[in-house]
């Protein structure tokens, strides 16, 4: 099973016993966390400088419409009514069924460049 170490990294760990943590090294033995702490000691792992970043878990997004990610910045300064108008009723009726998966595939990806990991 591949092992990987976050090291240096600060995680935030949302456990209150564990709290917040800086310097804190992450092991990850395939796709499970299953040690949280400073100089964990292993040595049979591929190691990856996290000083620079922050671990934390995944967030939630209640409400992403992950197929207008492209589109996103047009409705800026729309109304509610400009929005049915000109996305749901113009630009959603142009789309194909492989624009849809490109535009969702791009949505996807945005949102998880943004930390989130559940839509």
């Amino acid at each position: 099973m591949k092992k990987t170490v976050l090291e240096n990294a600060f995680v935030v760990s949302m456990d209150e016993v564990l709290g917040n943590i800086e310097r804190a090294d992450v092991l990850i033995e395939g796709e499970v966390i299953v040690a949280v702490g400073s100089d964990l000691g292993v040595e049979d792992a591929e190691r990856i400088d996290a000083s620079d970043s922050i671990v934390m878990p995944g967030l939630i997004d209640t409400h992403r419409h992950v197929w207008q990610g492209a589109i996103r910045s047009v409705t800026g300064d729309w109304s509610l009514n400009d929005y049915f108008r000109g996305i749901r009723m113009n630009a959603a009726s142009a789309y194909s069924a492989e624009d849809m998966y490109a535009a969702q595939f791009h949505g996807a990806l945005e949102a998880l460049d943004a930390g989130i990991t559940t839509v």
